[in-house]
């Protein structure tokens, strides 16, 4: 794989996905991006192969295209019909011996447990801001403020809005309700910096 990296004329299998869920606006929003990519790679003279993840067998997907032929640029953040998967993405890349941007399948299933991140940050000596698992249950518990609420097993920034910073106990508990209704998970509550 490594020998494949070093290499500057191979194509680039450009992995991407088009969630069935997106709205109109949000799948034209991706496929400008992806052709926005492809323009730019083929200008720095890069032959570019536009593969669109359109089901969940993402081996069948990849089998015109031999590993060390290729190196992907993985835009992909989960597979059709299964949510939470760009672990399971990258996990097949790995195991076909692709050479491939991103994290590997480890790091990405990581990134979906904000706590476990958390504490992995902190056992490396990496400052966090003071925070933890708040429920219903034991809110009397949180007493720092402005705190944020966050989705606990989400990645990036998904329920985290300008509601998501509370300053009082019962902006707290309205926040980590909708955040177990809605988001139908465990709040992680942190002290807003």
């Amino acid at each position: 794989m490594i020998d494949a990296i070093r290499r500057t004329d191979l194509p680039v299998l450009l992995l991407h996905n088009v969630d069935p869920l997106w709205s109109a606006e949000e799948v034209d929003s991706a496929l400008t991006d992806v052709r926005v990519m492809i323009e730019a790679l083929n200008v720095e003279g890069h032959p570019v192969f536009d593969l669109q993840v359109k089901n969940s067998d993402l081996q069948n997907t990849l089998k015109p295209y031999e590993p060390e032929g290729y190196i992907v640029m993985n835009w992909c953040e989960e597979l059709p019909n299964c949510p939470k998967s760009e672990a399971d993405v990258a996990a097949v890349l790995t195991s076909q011996s692709y050479a491939y941007t991103g994290s590997p399948p480890e790091v990405l299933a990581l990134s979906w447990h904000k706590m476990a991140v958390k504490n992995v940050l902190q056992k490396n000596g990496i400052a966090t801001p003071l925070g933890r698992v708040v429920s219903l249950d034991d809110i009397d518990q949180w007493t720092c403020f402005p705190a944020i609420v966050k989705p606990s097993f989400e990645h990036c920034s998904i329920g985290v809005t300008a509601q998501a910073i509370v300053f009082n106990p019962q902006e707290l508990r309205e926040r980590i309700g909708y955040v177990e209704e809605v988001l139908k998970q465990p709040a992680l509550v942190e002290d807003f910096i």
